[in-house]
């Protein structure tokens, strides 16, 4: 079929190329459902989400969460950014070397990133 006909490195350059086109303007200005949902199945390619640069995931969940401007992210945005960050919990060595930002939902579906983030891990008190 088509995937096998292009390589790893052609998906992930499709990636890198959504973000260069959000960007620098070229098509639109925003991710699309469109960009949402071909992000969402290359990354969900195990082969691809292993191969994506951490730079390139981590402008996704930046530029989604420079386009909500404080909204609630729709339920599309909230799996492709819980898929991103659960691909980057596997590469936590590397993730650790380079200091991206990664943005994260809050309880309120908020974009914030990871850094500014608290869990309540003792809710009773």
């Amino acid at each position: 079929g088509v995937k096998n006909a292009f390589g790893t490195h052609d998906y992930t350059n499709v990636l890198q190329s959504i973000i260069q086109d959000v960007i620098n303007g070229q098509r639109q200005q925003e991710l699309s459902p469109h960009h949402i949902h071909l992000a969402l199945t290359l990354i969900r390619d195990s082969d691809v989400g292993d191969a994506a640069p951490i730079v390139t995931l981590a402008n996704l969940t930046t530029l989604l969460t420079a386009q909500l401007s404080g909204q609630p992210a729709t339920n599309p945005q909230l799996d492709l950014i819980i898929t991103i960050a659960k691909t980057l919990a596997k590469r936590q060595s590397l993730l650790a070397k380079n200091r991206h930002t990664i943005c994260l939902p809050a309880s309120d579906g908020t974009l914030h990133p990871a850094t500014k983030l608290t869990y309540n891990d003792a809710p009773w008190l």
